[in-house]
């Protein structure tokens, strides 16, 4: 087992027993956890009493004994302490003390972070990049972030210039797009704060892949970039689009699957509940409980809690 192995593998659990596995359903490793995440720069935060960081072997790099913990991103981890959070290196040595009221990853070098009842964005010392003067703020995706003022969503630039404009609602931009809500209606506003496909939708989430999960008269659908309907919305529900593959869940109540970019039932709806594919693989559960399937849907692994 070498150090390298692990970090291209996905967590599976059963119990209180997480499996590691890449996407030939090997096993690069398995521990008792009560929870466990994803690698992310070459550690996944992982928890038995207390949250620590496993190293690709499986070892802990960082021990045990953080309140909670979110994944490393830019070098830095998010960690809590008796009830405050800062940050960590990949050696467990802190870069910010912890005093923030909440915390997360650092996305263009700077995470959002609470503190006295407003939130605004630090660097990875725990200095505020952005002053905090807001009531919600959400990390930086393509050069701004989402922030909460009263009933309103609008955006910032790194410089903490309010950019876009100000929304009932409004997702993550992709692709030059974001979903905002004006009035009862989801439509897409470009970076200048135009109405690039109207608001003619229930619910609507970013675009991923060029295709945006978007909530009509009769179900979940996908439209493109340019508005374009791309699969009708006839699915009870829908994910995002990862690796060419949607969770959907059937209309008539059933379980959930995966469909293809062109909207044809890739594998049938047959699962409980399912994760997006990663690495080639996805976690799903069914009546046997949790399992990995490929993207033809075969099992490529089970663990053995999950076995009759």
């Amino acid at each position: 087992m070498t150090a390298t192995a692990a970090p291209a593998a996905i967590p599976v659990q059963a119990g209180e027993r997480v499996w590691y596995v890449d996407r030939a359903g090997k096993v690069a490793f398995v521990r008792a956890l009560t929870e466990a995440d994803s690698f992310c720069d070459g550690l996944a935060a992982a928890r038995t009493d207390a949250w620590g960081y496993l190293a690709g072997g499986g070892e802990w790099q960082i021990e045990p004994q953080f309140d909670d913990a979110h994944a490393f991103s830019e070098g830095a981890a998010a960690v809590a302490v008796d009830g405050r959070w800062g940050f960590i290196d990949p050696r467990g040595q802190p870069t910010a003390a912890p005093q923030f009221a909440a915390l997360h990853r650092l996305c263009e070098g700077v995470a959002p972070a609470a503190i006295d009842g407003r939130w605004g964005f630090v660097s990875r010392d725990g200095t505020f990049a952005i002053a905090p003067r807001y009531d919600d703020a959400f990390g930086f995706c393509h050069g701004v972030a989402r922030v909460v003022r009263g009933q309103r969503t609008g955006f910032v630039d790194r410089s903490g210039a309010e950019v876009v404009g100000w929304f009932e609602d409004a997702g993550d931009f992709a692709d030059g797009l974001a979903p905002v809500r004006i009035g009862d209606g989801w439509g897409f506003a470009d970076r200048s704060g135009r109405l690039a496909i109207g608001a003619a939708w229930r619910e609507a989430h970013p675009l991923c892949e060029g295709l945006a999960a978007v909530h009509g008269d009769h179900g979940w659908g996908f439209v493109a970039a340019d508005g374009r309907p791309a699969i009708a919305p006839a699915h009870l529900g829908v994910q995002r689009f990862s690796e060419g593959r949607a969770g959907f869940q059937a209309g008539d109540g059933g379980g959930w699957g995966f469909l293809g970019r062109d909207g044809r039932v890739a594998i049938e709806p047959r699962y409980a509940m399912v994760v997006p594919f990663r690495g080639g693989v996805a976690v799903v559960w069914d009546g046997d409980g949790v399992c990995v399937i490929d993207r033809t849907g075969k099992v490529v692994f089970r663990p053995p809690a999950a076995v009759d």
